[in-house]
């Protein structure tokens, strides 16, 4: 972060308004190759992947992480659980094994959405009380290729504890 930044930041909006956009159709040809004829634009800038193109990769190995966030919440939210949902769904669907990991540890809501209350999750990960295997919690309407490893309570201190970097890392590697 540049020191001018530092001393006097930006709010989220000064950012968002000076970013320089790029058409959806662009990024995904350059940076993920994926064809305009592969993607559903929604204007310029956004874009639904067609399911034969997700299902056209399916026994590559290259992705293993995606990330669903957002900077400019609403009173309705963002939508950051229901994306990352179906899209872990739609994942899962295709066969393949897929772990949705709920990032919001200081306000976790993705176990309530289920309507479930997991036993072990993200905070006994975090807390290295439990291996992330045995912290999943297994929905089954969802079928059994999509695992949760839940935020079983509150974590507020989730950037400061000491084993957040590694518990992190360990997901990453997860298989």
């Amino acid at each position: 972060m540049p020191a001018s930044q530092r001393q006097n930041p930006k709010s989220d909006i000064e950012i968002s308004q000076t970013a320089q956009k790029r058409r959806i159709l662009d990024i995904a040809k350059e940076k993920l190759g994926i064809a305009p004829e592969n993607l559903d634009p929604y204007g310029h800038y956004k874009a639904k992947v067609s399911m034969d193109f997700v299902k056209s990769i399916k026994d590559k190995k290259n992705g293993k992480l995606i990330l669903v966030t957002a900077i400019s919440p609403t009173p309705a939210g963002e939508g950051k659980t229901t994306t990352a949902l179906n899209l872990a769904h739609s994942l899962a669907q295709t066969g393949q094994r897929v772990i949705l990991v709920e990032g919001d540890v200081r306000r976790p809501m993705l176990a309530a959405t289920l309507g479930v209350t997991p036993m072990y999750g993200m905070a006994s990960v975090i807390e290295a009380a439990r291996p992330v295997a045995d912290s999943l919690t297994d929905v089954p309407a969802y079928g059994d290729h999509l695992h949760f490893l839940l935020s079983e309570r509150p974590i507020p201190e989730f950037a400061d504890h000491p084993n957040t970097v590694a518990a992190l890392r360990t997901l990453a590697e997860a298989e």
